[in-house]
């Protein structure tokens, strides 16, 4: 294990030096608090971090100030940060800002691309996951629900209709049996999956598809509510698309791991790998491209994910290098 430099690290007339670790501490805080803004306990930790040393607050305010932004400012991405970073004094400091904060904070940026109404939907939804944590629910149906890390969900089984709405993250479901028969239906963004008796999971983490992945019994997928349906088989995935399903095709072995807490890959691309195992861990984890198509093979523990870049490094020979706690790259 290796440190990596900043580009913010520096000593001039204006300022006291400040090591580099600390100014990076400092960014990634502001990357992770930009990204989940009413994360309560975030906050505090940052809060915290900043009154324990002199440099540590000295560190934070040098990266705020080099926006022009207060803690509790505008999203990172949004138009009022763009232009608080367009009047930033020195285009030499606004370049290494960019490059810095899109190093280490690539997925606040995707998370602000969003629009802020399913921002809203998805932070107000009936049950959330935070990083790192999975949940399962038995619904008044006796449903089964199993939550994944960063997921979300509403859910009413009072109606006429049983309905389970998924926002972000993924959730397997097992279908109860109703005394009255009622149909279930689980909507995403693009459209909806009925099952006929039947284990499921469905996983909203794309920008253009979601994913169905059929265990038991057989479900109907449509894009819209008048469209003909498609009927996947147990062992069976698809992507739903705006424009319906496609790239039906047979399950991996162990795509259902995830619910035991671990990760199964078989011959899977190392950057595909070391992006389910971000998914369940705080901060920023990178993979670089000239060791992302390696494949790989084995079981890894997503809630332990040091433990697993230490597996993955022996297998493949590669590098973990921790530039934070919260900032993890895998390299040649």
């Amino acid at each position: 294990m290796r440190q990596a430099s900043s580009p913010f690290a520096r000593s001039d007339a204006s300022s006291a030096p400040v090591p580099r670790q600390v100014v990076e501490e400092a960014a990634a805080f502001f990357v992770r608090l930009q990204a989940d803004a009413d994360n309560a306990a975030l906050a505090a930790q940052c809060a915290n971090w900043r009154a324990a040393h002199p440099h540590h607050e000295s560190a934070w305010q040098r990266v705020c100030g080099l926006l022009q932004l207060q803690p509790a400012g505008a999203p990172l991405f949004a138009p009022a940060a763009r232009l608080a970073l367009e009047r930033t004094a020195s285009g030499r400091e606004r370049r290494k800002l960019l490059v810095y904060l899109f190093a280490i904070g690539g997925s606040a940026a995707l998370a602000w691309s969003v629009d802020a109404p399913t921002r809203l939907r998805t932070r107000l939804a009936d049950h959330r996951t935070d990083t790192g944590e999975t949940r399962e629910l038995t619904l008044a149906d006796g449903t089964l629900l199993t939550l994944a890390s960063q997921t979300s969900v509403n859910v009413d089984v009072s109606g006429p209709i049983r309905s389970i709405r998924l926002f972000a993250g993924e959730v397997m479901v097992r279908t109860g049996i109703d005394p009255q028969r009622r149909p279930l239906v689980l909507t995403t963004r693009f459209g909806s999956v009925t099952p006929i008796g039947t284990r499921f999971s469905v996983r909203d983490t794309e920008i253009e598809a979601v994913r169905v992945q059929l265990f038991e019994g057989v479900v109907e997928l449509r894009a819209t509510p008048d469209a003909a349906p498609v009927l996947l088989q147990a062992g069976q995935q698809a992507r739903l698309t705006a424009t319906g399903p496609q790239d039906i095709n047979a399950l991996r072995a162990g795509s259902d791991a995830w619910t035991q807490g671990t990760l199964v890959a078989e011959r899977m691309p190392l950057g595909e790998c070391i992006a389910e195992l971000a998914r369940y861990r705080p901060g920023i984890v990178r993979c670089a491209p000239s060791v992302a198509p390696r494949l790989i093979s084995g079981a890894f523990p997503l809630q332990r994910s040091d433990q697993a870049f230490e597996m993955i490094a022996r297998v493949l020979q590669v590098q973990v290098i921790y530039r934070t706690r919260y900032w993890v790259s895998i390299e040649a």
